[in-house]
């Protein structure tokens, strides 16, 4: 008698085996997408803390001298653009005023995330106010010439949403403008 495997045990075996290999690929694609999301929403975090520490501790700025000078920015700000965030530092133009300008932090390199990761967010910019590190919402105006702050905006709540396209997950993070909390 001839010993060994039948054709149909081998295709049997051969089906299950390729079954778990496509789960085991399927469940690598969502993992490595967790993974990526889950770095974007930690650099994102950390910037927004970055930025609040900055003003917590009156950072003064230094720009390169051929730009106009900050001594102590009444602003450190993040602008919310095009899928993407800077670092910025703003300037009232008059004390007690609500019109300033801002601009680019030198050394921050814009924010990049992962191809399929999308940033959505319904306030073009935050920022935190130097010594008392209150947040105001900023106008987009203010990233490219004059624009406004307002500490007691409509709508009070700043919402930040990370999104991965191949997995439609999500993290958000929500902004009170008005109670100063930061809800990670």
């Amino acid at each position: 008698m001839i010993k060994g495997f039948t054709l149909i045990e081998i295709v049997i075996v051969l089906g299950i085996i390729t079954m778990i290999t496509g789960l085991s690929i399927l469940g690598i694609v969502r993992y490595k997408a967790a993974v990526e999301l889950n770095s974007a929403y930690t650099d994102l975090i950390s910037s927004i803390k970055s930025q609040r520490n900055k003003a917590n501790n009156s950072v003064s700025y230094n720009p390169d001298p051929n730009s106009p000078s900050f001594d102590t920015p009444s602003f450190y700000a993040i602008r919310f653009i095009n899928n993407n965030y800077d670092l910025y530092v703003c300037q009232l133009f008059a004390p007690k005023s609500k019109s300033l300008t801002c601009l680019d932090e030198l050394n921050a390199q814009p924010a990049t995330f992962a191809t399929g990761i999308t940033l959505e967010s319904n306030c073009p910019g935050i920022g935190f106010q130097s010594i008392t590190t209150d947040l105001v919402k900023i106008d987009s105006n203010a990233f490219t010439s004059r624009g406004i702050f307002e500490s007691k905006p409509n709508p009070a709540i700043c919402s930040l949403t990370l999104k991965h396209n191949q997995t439609d997950s999500t993290k958000i993070i929500n902004i009170n403008l008005v109670y100063d909390t930061l809800g990670f």
